[in-house]
């Protein structure tokens, strides 16, 4: 009787600890869902069950929130229009995320409704539904899955970048000559089998193309600039359109961001403004940047403040430790050279001003080659032995004041001493005086000469 009871004592232990560890199994055997092909940015996903299983009743169950989009039969085959769901204020699970995937662990068995909400308003995502069991053949018992479905998205605002390659990346304002690098950013939509075409485009006005794009998914070049095809479609005012389509099969890379890296030197214009747009937009969104050349205005004057016309001027400034002088073309900067003797001169018009377009922001100053007739030459100020006439202050475009960026300066001219001139009336009358004066005299002396002989 003792080792009977010691025996069954045994059996209770190991029934017990058989089903501690059937427990465990259970707990390691739960359903999970995994959500792929997120875009990175900041993500909200959420979890709606749907319908479940009732163990007690044996049989599988829809949810009450879910009755009017759902049906399913007693061998838990489910169908569903969540065209014009409604979804319950709490979620049975959600979770926030910058990754491109995230797992939902711990889940019981049944279906669920997945949102895919992008807080930072770059991509839209389609809802999708995940099945979290499967029937095991060998044992024809239903038993939990390892869900993974994929985020689809369809449709990823366009994002453009730009920064100045010499210098100044924020102030919105270049100098001819001066290469813009830009970035496009978009994200690879899902190819669902009908939709196969993707691309990006882009459109420039006031600078060319370096035809240098290259595509790249992360660090990867998906897409150097030799292998880059132009798209069929692309529109007579496109700069360039084109084809990714390729990126699209298999959906390898559905969900990540594409990024198109190129550049673009600037022409001889007041701004320079460019329009990205990719196959996946949202209707509407076609991000642009802008920027702008400065330009210097000199005004001339006379004494009196009249505005006077035909003064001429050079433009300089300290570039690289060095005084450079500007090369001017049609009214735009066009080089800067050491060579005094190549720079350009400005002349002021009727209206006594003169303009030099195309700067970037600076210190700049103007030296007076040739004053306006009958006034002096105007250079009384002195930087690093250069004399000029005039400095200008090109600053920062300020933010969201879209004009053209200005500096300016006033130069005043001396009117030059009026002496009479050589011919002219005055010495006339000197000469006419002396001469009666001359003729005088020598009549004087002869009428006396004349009478000293007769006293003889």
């Amino acid at each position: 009787m003792r080792y009977g009871k010691k025996l069954l004592a045994l059996i209770l232990g190991f029934v017990l600890l058989l089903g501690g560890a059937m427990t465990t199994s259970a707990q390691e055997a739960q359903a999970s869902v995994t959500v792929k092909g997120l875009s990175g940015t900041t993500t909200e996903i959420r979890l709606y069950k749907m319908i479940g299983l009732d163990e007690t009743q044996n049989n599988w169950v829809v949810e009450q929130w879910a009755k009017n989009y759902v049906k399913v039969d007693e061998k838990g085959q489910y169908s569903y229009d969540l065209s014009q769901v409604s979804v319950p204020a709490k979620p049975t699970d959600s979770k926030t995320t910058s990754e491109t995937q995230v797992t939902f662990s711990g889940l019981d068995m049944g279906a669920y409704l997945i949102t895919v909400v992008d807080t930072t308003g770059v991509t839209t995502y389609n809802n999708g539904v995940a099945t979290t069991y499967e029937y095991n053949e060998e044992s024809g018992l239903i038993q939990p899955k390892q869900a993974e479905i994929f985020a689809k998205s369809f449709g990823s605002k366009t994002e453009k970048t730009q920064t100045e390659e010499a210098g100044v990346a924020d102030d919105a304002v270049v100098e001819v000559g001066s290469v813009i690098s830009y970035e496009i950013s978009t994200v690879i939509p899902y190819f669902d089998g009908e939709d196969d075409t993707f691309w990006i485009s882009d459109t420039l006005t006031g600078a060319t193309y370096n035809n240098d794009a290259v595509a790249m998914i992360g660090n990867q070049v998906v897409f150097d600039k030799d292998s880059l095809k132009t798209d069929a479609t692309k529109t007579e005012s496109e700069t360039f359109r084109y084809d990714m389509s390729s990126l699209l099969e298999g959906n390898q890379y559905a969900g990540q961001t594409l990024r198109l890296v190129y550049t673009a030197t600037v022409l001889g214009a007041d701004q320079v403004t460019n329009v990205a747009s990719a196959s996946n937009n949202p209707q509407g969104n076609m991000p642009t940047t802008v920027v702008y050349t400065g330009k210097a205005t000199i005004t001339k004057y006379g004494e009196d403040k009249e505005k006077l016309s035909g003064a001429k001027f050079i433009l300089f400034c300290e570039r690289d430790a060095k005084i450079q002088y500007a090369v001017i073309e049609n009214g735009y900067l066009k080089s800067w050279t050491t060579d005094k003797k190549k720079a350009s001169q400005v002349t002021t018009d009727k209206n006594g001003v003169a303009v030099i377009k195309g700067l970037n922001v600076g210190s700049y100053y103007v030296e007076e080659t040739q004053a306006p007739k009958g006034y002096s030459v105007a250079n009384p100020e002195s930087f690093k032995g250069n004399f000029y006439a005039g400095k200008i202050e090109i600053e920062k475009l300020v933010k969201d004041k879209e004009v053209l960026v200005e500096g300016k300066t006033s130069v005043t001219d001396s009117k030059l001493m009026v002496l009479p001139s050589t011919g002219g009336m005055g010495t006339t009358i000197f000469f006419i005086g002396g001469a009666t004066l001359a003729c005088i005299g020598a009549g004087g002396y002869l009428v006396l000469k004349k009478k000293n002989e007769k006293v003889a």
